[in-house]
């Protein structure tokens, strides 16, 4: 574990705690109005362990595991609770870390041979929004081109 300590706690913070935070806000209003979909944003380094990154994996690991938690504690008051797990996606965050022809190889070594947009994943949480996933909670849906099938 090389995270220094205030460094864990922050990405924990931002990661885990402030999931926590507005589901713990949210939740009276929406058992109170009928129930609801709680969409948490995690990623797939939150299923399969990332090199040099344990604060990071822990935290989105930690959501995974709240998103199972909370899907059994507010199923019954008719909250569904569901996690997006992107993998690789085009965002302006990411241009750093594919400026060379072999960071966006690696980056793009998933089955699709690409990495995700923001669009896809937008499409994702309005589906787990929707009606049309009425009958979901408790998914934790990884959004990686097949990375994690490989």
């Amino acid at each position: 574990m090389d995270t220094p300590p205030g460094h864990w706690r922050k990405i924990i913070e931002i990661n885990l705690d402030g999931a926590a935070n507005v589901t713990r806000s949210t939740l009276p209003v929406m058992i109170s109005s009928g129930g609801g979909s709680i969409i948490n944003n995690a990623s797939i380094n939150g299923i399969v362990g990332m090199p040099g990154a344990d604060a990071y994996t822990a935290s989105k690991g930690g959501l995974v595991a709240l998103t199972r938690v909370w899907a059994v504690d507010y199923g019954r008051k008719n909250v569904r609770v569901n996690c997006i797990c992107p993998g690789s996606i085009r965002t302006p965050m990411m241009a750093g870390a594919i400026s060379t022809p072999e960071a966006e190889a690696h980056f793009s070594g998933n089955l699709l041979g690409r990495m995700g947009t923001s669009e896809e994943i937008a499409n994702i949480a309005l589906f787990f929004a929707s009606d049309e996933s009425s009958y979901l909670t408790g998914v934790i849906l990884p959004a990686d081109g097949g990375w994690t099938a490989q």
